[in-house]
This record gives structure tokens, C-alpha cells and sequence, in this order.
């Protein structure tokens, strides 16, 4: 989060788009190549962008399959260090998307800053699915308005059936 800007920046791995499987069987992993088929976000995902886009003034992802096509640096333990051209790519997306000039060097969220957006994007969730459950009464209670004209309307018909046969 650039909370200079308003700005959420999310890095968005495999897991977030429903394609990824193939990407990894049609493409060099090692070599980091860029996938050709067409990545699609999760429901998830997209829900993630949604209720961000409601906190924030603007949302930037970071597809994997972008980030990875650029060169990267292996550390000794084993882990990756983003490269001069992710780190241009990531202040490119910033600019053009966001309309943010940075050096090097972002301004990161404060510490807890994080903690407190997931807080908030948590009650907001807690918010709908009260919303949702509310709403899920109200249907209930309508089916069971119509199980009991169904009802009703069925035993008049069956005691004029029985009444016409006697």
C-alpha cells in the first residue's frame, strides 16, 4: 500500500488466475518465459480488486506472468531478487497506471498499515455477508409464502376432485 498516493499495489502469483497450470506446462519455468495463453483472475481475485477499488483510489497488479518474463537474480539461499529491469517495470506500471513518479526507492506503508487495511477490508466483508444472509432470509421467507399458496391451492384442488368424483 502507497499511502502517500491511495494506492494498492498487489504482486499477483499463479494462484491468481485460473490458467496458470498451463503456463507452467507450455513454458520454461527456469528461464521464466512469458505464458501465451490467456490468463484469467480468479472470482477471488477479482473480488480482492473489487473491495480494494472501494477503499482505495486506484488498484495495481502485478501479473506474474509480466514479471517473470523479466530477468531476475537467484540469491545464494535459493531465493529470487527482483532485477533493475522488474523493479523499472513495476515504476513504469506506477506511472502509467497510477500516475506516480518514483526513484528507486518507494515510499512504503508505514508498519501495521497493512494490518489495518486488512482489517477494514475484513469488517466491509463481514458487512456484506451480514447483507447477504439478510437477503437470504427475505428469499426463504417468500418460498415459503408460495410452499404455502402451493399448499393451499393444491388441497383446494384435490378436494374438488374428490368432491366431482362422489
Amino acid at each position: 500500500y502507497l499511502p502517500d498516493h491511495d494506492v494498492v499495489v498487489e504482486f499477483d502469483g499463479p494462484p491468481h488466475y485460473y490458467n496458470h497450470s498451463s503456463y507452467y506446462v507450455h513454458n520454461d519455468v527456469n528461464t521464466r518465459s512469458a505464458g501465451t495463453s490467456m490468463m484469467l483472475r480468479t472470482g477471488g481475485t477479482e473480488m480482492r480488486n473489487l473491495f480494494l477499488a472501494k477503499q482505495c483510489s486506484k488498484v495495481l497488479t502485478v501479473p506474474f506472468f509480466e514479471f517473470y518474463k523479466l530477468s531476475s537474480e537467484q540469491l545464494g539461499s535459493g531465493a529470487w531478487r527482483s532485477s533493475k529491469e522488474q523493479r523499472a517495470y513495476v515504476r513504469d506500471k506506477l506511472a502509467s497506471e497510477a500516475g506516480i513518479t518514483c526513484g528507486v526507492d518507494v515510499n512504503v506503508a508505514p508498519p501495521g498499515a497493512q494490518q489495518q487495511q486488512q482489517q477494514l477490508l475484513q469488517h466491509q466483508l463481514e458487512e456484506e455477508e451480514e447483507a447477504a444472509v439478510e437477503v437470504d432470509k427475505e428469499v426463504d421467507e417468500e418460498v415459503d409464502r408460495y410452499d404455502e399458496l402451493y399448499n393451499a391451492l393444491l388441497e383446494e384442488y384435490i378436494r374438488e376432485e374428490q368432491e366431482e368424483e362422489e
